[in-house]
């Protein structure tokens, strides 16, 4: 719609939900445990790029604002906590009770954390961080080359559609 501002997924940004405790930190709940290194870099790289970031955690109340602290005091700056993006509400008239992001990183995923380098899940592998980071970008730039065309056949066909939700 004119004047509407797109999601973040439709400007080419991901959007990630992200665990704190055993992912972001070591698990120690309800106490904060350490910051896992690889976690720090690759929150701070995804801001850098202008992507999206929710905490999704367990964590409520006091323990949950504690939390909230210790991340603004190491500049990881969730946009939204436990909830979806405002700007997603928005787009598409409603806020249900599932989280939306393009990508899910918790200590419980199936096939381990995305940026740990190493898996749970037998028969699978990760790539080294910096491998994953590169095959994010390589993937931004695929979409920011479709979106591009796709508006390119809009402009030329003329139907008169552009800008409207589909």
């Amino acid at each position: 719609m004119e004047g509407e501002r797109l999601p973040a997924e439709a400007r080419g940004e991901k959007i990630y939900a992200i665990d704190f405790d055993g992912t972001i930190v070591e698990n120690k709940f309800p106490e904060i445990g350490e910051l896992k290194p690889e976690a720090e870099t690759f929150i701070h790289a995804l801001q850098e790029r202008g992507d999206k970031w929710i905490l999704y955690t367990m964590r409520e109340g006091r323990v949950l604002d504690e939390a909230l602290a210790f991340l603004r005091e190491k500049g990881l700056n969730p946009d939204a906590v436990n909830d979806n993006l405002p700007e997603m509400c928005e787009f598409y008239h409603n806020n249900p009770r599932k989280v939306f992001a393009n990508v899910y990183i918790d200590d419980h995923n199936a096939g381990g954390l995305l940026f740990s380098g190493i898996s749970y899940a037998p028969g699978t592998k990760f790539a080294r961080p910096a491998d994953i980071f590169d095959e994010l970008a390589r993937l931004k730039y695929l979409a920011e080359e479709i979106l591009q065309t796709w508006r390119a056949i809009e402009g030329l066909a003329g139907n008169g559609h552009e800008g409207e939700k589909r």
